[in-house]
């Protein structure tokens, strides 16, 4: 039988963080990597850009 595998991401302000668990709820695998927070102009609000985070999460 196939084993099944579950991944959950948490992108933070400064972070973002990964784990892959199996259907038994064990950890296969977590990565932690920094980036920077990005605010193009004054007037905008905005925590990061997805594509400045992307890249790292593949660790896992």
């Amino acid at each position: 039988m196939k084993e099944s595998y579950f991944m959950g991401i948490d992108t933070g302000t400064n972070s973002s963080k990964g784990v892959l668990i199996n259907s038994h709820g064990e950890i296969i695998a977590e990565h932690t990597t920094e980036h920077a927070m990005t605010n193009p102009a004054p007037q905008v609000t905005m925590n990061m850009m997805p594509t400045k985070i992307g890249g790292e999460i593949y660790v896992l």
